[in-house]
This record gives structure tokens, sequence and C-alpha cells, in this order.
């Protein structure tokens, strides 16, 4: 995954070693936290590589794991954030939309409509009401 990296950390090896060892623990944790099935990768990737980037500032005797989870943690948070936001601008709109004095209509609505009677008035009674109970 990191071969073929330089790295400013004298063993790369270990970092590598590291990675392996912890990547299909942290998806199923990051998975875990609510991170949808499709995000999972990214998000899991991601901490690999903020842990990458702060690597100086973790204690090499404690547990690379833990740290990688803590990183992934806020990660899963900061994104479901981001989630939960676009979700509320949605449903803003939808309600903007909803309560507005008119209900955009296409043009041939209305024709449309009309068409339908029609066609429902040729139906035998028995079908219109099967039509109208399912439909309307």
């Amino acid at each position: 995954m990191l071969s073929g990296v330089s790295f400013p950390f004298p063993d790369h090896d270990w970092f590598i070693e590291q990675v392996r060892r912890e990547q299909a623990g942290l998806r199923v944790f990051v998975r875990s936290l609510g991170m949808r099935a499709e995000a999972v990768d990214d998000v899991a990737q991601e901490a690999f590589v903020v842990a990458f980037e702060k690597l100086q500032t973790f204690e090499r005797d404690t547990n690379f794991g833990a740290w990688v989870r803590t990183i992934a943690r806020f990660l899963v948070g900061k994104e479901l954030r981001r989630e939960d936001r676009r979700q509320r601008v949605l449903a803003e709109h939808v309600a903007e939309i909803l309560a507005g004095d008119e209900v955009p209509v296409p043009d041939d609505a209305a024709a449309k409509a009309e068409a339908l009677k029609r066609c429902l008035a040729e139906l035998p009674e028995r079908g219109r009401r099967l039509v109208q109970q399912r439909y309307f």
C-alpha cells in the first residue's frame, strides 16, 4: 500500500507493518461507528494518512492501533456532521418548496390529468374502482 514512498521516519518498515496489521480492524471499527459502507475505505485510508503525517508525535511504546482508531473516530465524527449538514440543507430546501404558495407544476400536468380522467371513465366500473383504490 505504501511501498515506494520515502518516509522521514527512520523505520518506515515499522509503519508499513502497522498499517498491514491494523487495516482490516480499522475498517470494521469505522463501520461500527455508523459510517456508510461505501465510505469506510476512504475514512480508513484517511486515518492512515493522518497517522503518517503525525507519526513524529506517536510514542513508539504505545498502542498504534488505539492511536489510529482515535484518529479514525474524529474523522468519522467530522464526516457524519458533514453528511448531517447536507441532509439538513436538502430537507430545508424541500420544506421551502412545499411551504411555498405554489408548488411547481409541469405545464402539461393539467392535460395529463384530464387524459387520465377520460381513460378512467372508459374503464368498466370494477376496473375503475380498482385503479382508484390503488392510486387515489
